[in-house]
């Protein structure tokens, strides 16, 4: 991989960073909320969650049971019929005291080629949040890159 694409999937995950500690700190500052405390995160890959009706509930009910306060959230595709169950969901995990990040990620991410699909899901991310109401939003992105899966491609 040459030096040009390594610095762009640089840039991409301190992008990522950046939005997570961003809004991690814009959260915190009012000492109130899921970021009260330090966080204590969990990954949730399962999109079909919205599909049984007493599942989200009991994911919260899981997540304070074990202190979790953040989750970084499955959420390629926010817009449609989803954007409903999504901030039906994100409105529930706050009431709870529960953070919510939209998750998404590719390794091909990284490279050069693919940076405009991380960069649109992003932009999705952020008209979703826009057209929500303040309870509905994400709090922030996770971008679940993983470039060291592509082996070859990414050396």
């Amino acid at each position: 991989m040459d030096v040009k694409t390594k610095g762009h999937a640089a840039i991409l995950i301190f992008l990522g960073f950046f939005t997570l500690v961003f809004f991690s700190a814009e959260a915190r500052a009012g000492e109130k909320g899921p970021y009260a405390e330090p966080p204590r995160a969990m990954w949730v890959w399962d999109a079909k969650l919205f599909r049984d009706e007493p599942a989200p509930q009991r994911l919260l009910d899981f997540c304070k049971a074990r202190r979790v306060n953040l989750i970084f959230y499955t959420a390629y595709k926010v817009g449609g019929s989803l954007a409903w169950d999504y901030r039906r969901f994100n409105k529930t995990a706050h009431q709870n005291g529960i953070g919510v990040h939209a998750l998404a990620g590719d390794p091909r991410w990284a490279l050069l080629k693919y940076h405009h699909r991380c960069l649109e899901w992003v932009s999705d991310i952020l008209e979703f949040n826009m057209a929500a109401a303040p309870d509905e939003r994400f709090d922030g992105v996770h971008s679940d890159v993983e470039p060291y899966l592509l082996g070859k491609a990414w050396e």
